[in-house]
């Protein structure tokens, strides 16, 4: 961010808008870079402050006889800092994104214009003002082109580790009990801060250190939990593994192993679960969508991200308890690399533009922690609704996850059975059964004290409850998706498989909720 800070100064730009998730190391850059000039802050919370020395100076010129903390509205700090501002003043407006951005009211309408205003007077007088935001500040068609974007990446695992480093010399030298750290811890630690900003990599880091020791567990959580604090965002902590936890799906299980010992294997997986609720009517297939635009815009960033930074990933089709969750939540323990679930649902806001915002901000997180080696599953009861723009960016294709065969469900059992000792082995006709029904009979065995025989009475299976809607997936999927149990095309026994006949089919590619 230095360099283009310098290339800023010597171009006489005078709008930049920062993107930095640590907008006071961005302050810190400005201030170094621009030490010998006035250099003034405002935020709408405290108004006016001086940054340096010189902008102490200028400061009384800008606000006059007033309070600086009087100015706590965006327009009249702007206009203040049109008419008043000395030439060479450098201004920073922190937390841009709180009063800027594309025009949905009144409010961001006459901040957009200050800003805009000031754009010809500052140009002419050496002036600047940097915008501040976590994430890429939006503004309106006509004024992106008079605006310079810089946008601060996430320190990389060398930066991080001189961060850790430092940090842990400075504790060893007030505790002479901490040992010297290993290089392998150096970089299980260089691990467990990917995806955060330099200020949250050494609060981490600290918050994980005692007089005595280094609590590398209590560092993964500090990291879960930044990640988790990001609207629509969530490591999964289940711990689920592929050999041990799914039973059945071994083409998908071989492909996973394939993908992660690959040339450019991905640095963590991107889950979205029923992907086609959210998304539904938002493609330029449909024509319609929410009024509110809110789900065409979070397509459409969705794409635009998954576009620029290359990433790629599959579709995983199939009725409800067919194992395409669970399947996914694992495939990242083939190369131990974090699983991040994006709730799309959680993304939207109740707020005009607060959606884009909160799906930015979530986008960024994504970049930080895994750069443009990310891989996307997309899990669905139905393909139908789904934008045919946002099927192509799963560039591996749609998988079928059917009902589980024989072979499956018994390994499906071994695994459940093994995981609760003590339920006794009698089973009940599992024909039909989904790898989730019988994980719910052997559980409800365990608590109940009774056999999951005697637990089937409390279960009715997919195959009867929707048997109109599986039949209805599979014969849609057959030999148009890859199958996750065996290698090729998805092919469905027609004559083989019991077909119901209580109504007439639903819509193609329906699916169960």
């Amino acid at each position: 961010m230095k360099d283009k800070l310098i290339a800023v100064q010597i171009s006489g730009t005078p709008l930049v808008a920062i993107a930095s998730r640590d907008q006071f190391v961005a302050i810190s850059v400005i201030q170094e870079v621009y030490n010998e000039f006035p250099v003034v802050q405002f935020d709408c919370a405290s108004g006016f402050k001086a940054v340096n020395k010189s902008g102490q100076q200028v400061l009384g010129t800008i606000i006059g006889e007033n309070d600086p903390a009087v100015f706590t509205d965006p327009v009249t700090c702007l206009t203040a800092l049109r008419d008043r501002a000395p030439e060479g003043t450098v201004a920073i407006l922190i937390g841009a994104d709180r009063y800027l951005g594309a025009e949905r009211d009144k409010l961001d309408a006459r901040a957009n214009q200050a800003v805009a205003n000031c754009r010809n007077d500052f140009k002419a007088t050496g002036r600047k003002i940097f915008m501040l935001s976590p994430t890429r500040l939006v503004l309106p068609g006509d004024m992106q082109n008079d605006v310079f974007y810089i946008e601060e990446p996430s320190p990389d695992a060398e930066t991080r580790g001189s961060i850790i480093g430092e940090t842990y010399n400075s504790a060893k030298e007030a505790s002479k009990a901490l040992p010297t750290m290993k290089s392998t811890l150096l970089q299980e630690c260089v691990a467990a801060t990917r995806g955060l900003s330099a200020f949250a990599v050494e609060q981490a880091f600290s918050l994980s250190l005692t007089k005595q020791e280094l609590n590398v567990k209590e560092l993964w959580r500090q990291w879960r939990e930044s990640i988790n604090a990001t609207p629509g965002l969530t490591v999964d902590m289940s711990g689920s593994s592929l050999d041990k936890d799914v039973g059945g799906l071994e083409n998908f299980k071989n492909f996973s192993k394939s993908i992660m010992g690959g040339k450019n294997p991905p640095t963590a997986i991107v889950r979205v679960e029923e992907i086609e609720k959210v998304i539904s009517g938002a493609g330029t297939a449909t024509g319609v969508g929410d009024s509110s635009g809110t789900t065409q815009e979070i397509l459409q960033l969705l794409l635009t991200f998954m576009q620029e930074e290359n990433a790629t990933g599959l579709i995983a089709l199939g009725p409800a308890g067919s194992g395409k969750s669970l399947a996914s939540v694992a495939m990242g323990s083939v190369s131990r690399i974090p699983t991040i679930n994006l709730d799309l649902t959680a993304v939207k806001g109740s707020l005009v533009g607060e959606s884009g915002q909160k799906m930015r901000q979530a986008l960024a997180t994504i970049k930080a922690l895994a750069g443009s080696r990310t891989f996307w599953i997309g899990t669905c009861n139905g393909v139908a609704a789904l934008p045919p723009e946002l099927r192509r960016r799963f560039q591996y294709g749609i998988w079928f996850f059917d009902l589980p065969d024989a072979t499956e469900r018994e390994a499906i059992w071994q695994i459940w059975l093994k995981k609760y000792p003590d339920v006794k082995d009698v089973r009940p006709n599992d024909e039909g059964w989904t790898g989730a029904e019988i994980r719910t009979a052997v559980q409800t065995a365990d608590e109940l004290r009774c056999t999951p025989a005697e637990a089937a009475k409390w279960i009715v299976p997919v195959s009867k409850m929707g048997a109109e809607v599986v039949e209805n997936l599979r014969r849609n999927a057959s030999n148009r998706y890859l199958s996750a149990h065996k290698p090729g095309p998805y092919l469905y026994e027609y004559n083989s498989q019991p077909i119901p006949t209580a109504r007439k089919f639903g819509a193609s590619g329906a699916g169960l909720n």
